[in-house]
């Protein structure tokens, strides 16, 4: 699965300032070059938009046509980040095959989206911009670590990605540990060389 999380901060005006790819920036970019767009519409509103698939889609039609033409990226996930009542930006996850994000793949990105809306209001208030970049990027990198660790999880136990996303939560909760590094953890144990398991017996 091809995933684009990112994050969108708006002083004057909406800016791309975290990215996975770049295929996340220039999407971002169309939006704002045609002031239209579901991650716009979800920083100004305030909503979730999840898109099952854009060709179906009819309220930002000008986006909706060059997005597929110059990307073609169909399913499309938009959360606000949201913190003391306030919309800081948007949480956007990206994939080209027209398939509906799961509730499990929400619940796993609402969990991600408000520990990022955290940072962002921090960051914001007491650091500058290329800290708070800093910041954005190693979330990034430990989201893609808890999709692994879901995916693991999946695959040893055969369960779906809501049961594996509700392991790590209650392995969380019981260990009082993050999530992230949770995922972390199974990610390590899983890809630890052989050689290494026998000097540790």
């Amino acid at each position: 699965m091809q995933c684009d999380d990112r994050c969108k901060r708006r002083t004057c005006r909406a800016k791309t300032i975290a990215g996975s790819g770049q295929l996340a920036f220039e999407i971002d970019q169309l939006q704002y070059d045609l002031d239209e767009g579901p991650s716009l519409t979800c920083l100004r509103d305030g909503v979730v938009v999840r898109l099952p698939d854009l060709a179906g889609e009819r309220r930002w039609p000008r986006f909706g046509k060059q997005a597929l033409d110059r990307f073609d990226v169909h399913a499309m996930l938009f959360l606000p980040l949201q913190h003391e009542a306030h919309t800081s930006g948007v949480l956007n996850m990206y994939r080209s095959p027209a398939r509906r994000y799961t509730d499990g793949e929400l619940l796993a990105t609402r969990v991600f989206a408000n520990e990022v809306a955290v940072m962002v209001t921090a960051a914001t208030r007491f650091a500058g911009q290329d800290e708070l970049i800093g910041q954005l990027n190693q979330a990034l990198t430990s989201r893609a670590t808890i999709d692994h660790a879901i995916g693991i999880v999946m695959a040893q136990n055969r369960c779906s990605p809501e049961a594996a996303f509700a392991f790590l939560s209650t392995t969380s909760q019981n260990n009082n540990v993050k999530v992230r590094q949770i995922a972390a953890h199974i990610v390590e144990s899983v890809h630890q060389l052989p050689s290494d398991r026998t000097q540790e017996r």
